[in-house]
């Protein structure tokens, strides 16, 4: 019997503290209206034309900012977000899924997030017992020059209780629901750039051109189809098509459902007690030429954040960050800091908002390595940012803090 791993998708409330890296004060912390994100405005307009009614479900739902659905399992057990079908879930508090994310977003000095702390478990089907592996998804977004916006995805995903889960794959997929006929030609993948994209018939109007482009230190597999035929019970031929994208297989399964794209990141095992982060972006523009600009605009941005080497930066760190220890942790956590020159460093604690939380250093470190520590026996649980800073560069580590 296929199993089906426990999901957590966590969002965290802002708290009113300093922010860091790229997200800084333009005005008030709260908009005093809301504004419909470009990017946004765009994907609904592109879809309305391949689409009678670019909404979901159906043609009484709401309109629909559509990234698509995160994938993560091993042969033996499958997940995505992509439940609404699937009975095997219980449900244990408000969930924003992929058909009530708002169309209108607030734009301020943090990141918005789509909904507050809830907890999504999938049940296996024989004796009801979660697999152990957690996931956080945390949703932000910059509105800029229109091929320059960007929304980021980022998913965290933890080794809870599980054990060792061997080949792991985990990956975005995306159905557009656009029908049998006329459409699949539609869909691209760019190996030199790194990310898929899509765009609509030139012949049918003014073209749009969307990317999706993985984000961070982890450069997957980019690749889009388009495949009609469908089954009822479909996971394992989701995760079977989802790995054949990084070398596992050289074909794909001969039915699964009608997804339009898809990115795989790397096969790789997750330890107990590990986390691994798949973050994403959506881009869009007037041409492939603007997806190109706003693919690297995206990157730029992503770097500014979280100081992580992407795919396009390979630049080796003057400064460097260890993994924290231990992690979770209850009441302390440790962690190196390593400088190649000694210089001043500013090392602090910060929710996923952006927001600093507490100062673990600020002052001179010397050359090599140096042991800080984190109070965290007054956090409440959740996922927080470790990010050191100066002179040297920048690096930012996850530390999940749980009772």
């Amino acid at each position: 019997m296929r199993a089906v791993v426990f999901l957590l998708a966590v969002f965290s409330a802002a708290a009113a503290l300093e922010p860091f890296g790229a997200i800084r004060p333009e005005g008030p912390s709260v908009p005093e209206a809301q504004q419909a994100h470009g990017v946004n405005n765009l994907y609904l307009v592109f879809t309305d034309t391949l689409i009678d009614d670019a909404r979901w479900p159906g043609a009484g739902g709401t309109d629909l900012l559509y990234m698509g659905y995160l994938g993560f399992g091993v042969a033996g057990g499958y997940i995505s977000s992509y439940y609404y079908t699937d009975q095997r879930w219980r449900l244990e508090a408000g969930f924003y899924s992929d058909w009530s994310w708002p169309t209108e977003v607030p734009w301020g000095d943090v990141p918005p997030r789509y909904g507050d702390e809830n907890i999504l478990v999938y049940m296996t089907v024989e004796g009801e017992e979660p697999l152990g592996v957690r996931l956080r998804q945390h949703s932000f977004g910059f509105a800029d020059g229109r091929n320059e916006d960007c929304i980021f995805i980022l998913w965290t995903v933890y080794n809870a209780e599980a054990g060792m889960l061997k080949g792991t794959a985990a990956g975005l997929f995306m159905d557009m629901d656009i029908g049998y006929e006329g459409y699949n030609e539609f869909t691209r993948y760019d190996t030199i750039r790194h990310f898929a994209y899509m765009y609509n018939d030139p012949s049918l109007g003014e073209p749009l051109y969307f990317g999706l482009t993985t984000m961070g230190g982890l450069p997957g597999s980019y690749h889009g189809w388009s495949i009609h035929d469908s089954q009822f019970d479909h996971d394992g031929d989701l995760h079977y098509a989802m790995v054949s994208q990084v070398g596992r297989y050289q074909e794909l399964p001969e039915y699964f459902w009608d997804w339009r794209l898809l990115l795989g990141f790397s096969v790789h095992d997750l330890a107990p007690g590990e986390m691994r982060d798949y973050p994403v972006a959506l881009v869009a523009g007037d041409s492939l030429e603007d997806v190109y600009s706003s693919v690297r605009a995206a990157r730029v941005k992503w770097l500014d954040i979280f100081g992580e080497v992407g795919p396009e930066d390979p630049a080796p760190a003057r400064l460097t960050l260890s993994e924290p220890w231990p992690c979770p942790a209850s009441s302390e956590a440790r962690f190196f800091v390593e400088l190649l020159e000694g210089g001043h460093v500013a090392v602090a604690l910060y929710d996923l908002s952006g927001r600093r939380v507490e100062t673990v250093h600020e002052g001179v470190l010397a050359a090599g390595r140096s042991e800080l520590s984190v109070w965290t026996g007054g956090l409440p649980s959740g996922v927080y940012l470790v990010r050191a800073a100066g002179e040297n560069g920048a690096a930012t580590r996850r530390l999940v803090v749980a009772r």
